[in-house]
């Protein structure tokens, strides 16, 4: 099952960039939405091997997911691959700077399934497809905002 979403945010590149490679950041949101999360690598800065371990509850069973940055290209993009119960995700993250301050940001997520179980899963997951669509675009739209917003204040501060 593939997902794609693209959108445009209004600030530079590299500052999107960096604001979508703060994986610190988006660790401890996941962590106040109940999951938890461990960074199995050195610390340091984000670059290809970064790895994390991720415990969370989904459709009332405990999950665990490892993923792993497998492509980082500052500030083109970068790949993140995932395995969780069965099933192998691949997300890929492309920023392209449209103009100095407005860049074109898509991503898209294939997953595919291992076991039988998580065929089931991934069958019921694309049954929900347009859900699932519809709330890639509302986050990717909050996340370009919040961008936007932080750019602004940046640039004014």
């Amino acid at each position: 099952m593939r997902l794609v979403h693209t959108m445009d945010v209004g600030a530079p590149a590299d500052f999107v960039f960096a604001q979508i490679t703060d994986f610190d950041g988006l660790s401890r949101q996941a962590m106040r939405k109940g999951a938890q999360v461990e960074r199995l690598d050195q610390p340091g800065p984000v670059d290809v091997g970064m790895t994390w371990k991720a415990r969370f509850n989904y459709r009332g069973r405990d999950r665990e997911m490892t993923s792993v940055v497998t492509e980082f290209d500052r500030p083109a993009g970068f790949v993140v691959t995932s395995q969780v119960g069965g099933i192998d995700s691949v997300l890929v993250v492309e920023l392209v700077a449209l103009s100095p301050g407005q860049t074109r940001v898509a991503l898209a997520v294939e997953m595919a399934a291992t076991t039988m179980t998580a065929r089931l899963l991934l069958q019921s997951l694309k049954l929900a497809r347009a859900t699932l669509a519809q709330r890639l675009a509302d986050r990717m739209t909050r996340f370009g905002k919040d961008v936007e917003t932080t750019y602004g204040t940046a640039r004014s501060g």
